[in-house]
């Protein structure tokens, strides 16, 4: 987590639903991340990860 989501995470503003999409949206910055890297390094299969573990903010390969 960046320090601007880490700020944006614990804003006492949001409730659970909005830290819950902040989740969603720092796994899936994190999951591109890795994406792009696979791709550089030549992987041509296409990989998918698990998208209710993304909610808690965690990656997971299904």
């Amino acid at each position: 987590m960046t320090s601007e989501e880490q700020e944006n995470y614990h804003n006492p503003v949001h409730d659970e639903v909005k830290q819950m999409n902040i989740l969603k949206n720092i796994a899936r910055r994190v999951e591109a991340e890795i994406l792009a890297a696979l791709e550089l390094r030549g992987l041509k299969t296409q990989i998918r990860f698990n998208p209710k573990l993304k909610e808690t903010g965690l990656l997971d390969v299904k």
